[in-house]
């Protein structure tokens, strides 16, 4: 069996589109872990204790769904409406 030029090409495109899709693949998870502070710097920068970081997961989990669940229609229109003007 005689390999051609031509499949040693596509064998070697194949691995570098495999190793550039997997280096971005690492990029864009360094970097969005990267864009989301840990809790010790946003502790520090807000002046809370690890008592009062806790508390204030603990009472703000979930309310930004709860917060759009209670919106009425009428309400999500015009606040759409408020986006565009």
């Amino acid at each position: 069996m005689v390999r051609t030029v031509r499949f040693r090409l596509t064998v070697w495109y194949s691995t570098l589109l495999l190793i550039l899709g997997l280096a971005f693949i690492l990029f864009l998870n360094v970097a969005a872990r990267l864009d989301e502070p840990d809790d010790q710097a946003v502790m520090k920068e807000m002046g809370l204790s690890p008592a009062q970081w806790r508390m204030a997961v603990i009472q703000t989990e979930g309310t930004a769904n709860k917060a759009i669940e209670s919106m009425t229609p009428a309400q999500l229109v015009e606040e759409a409406g408020d986006e565009f003007q």
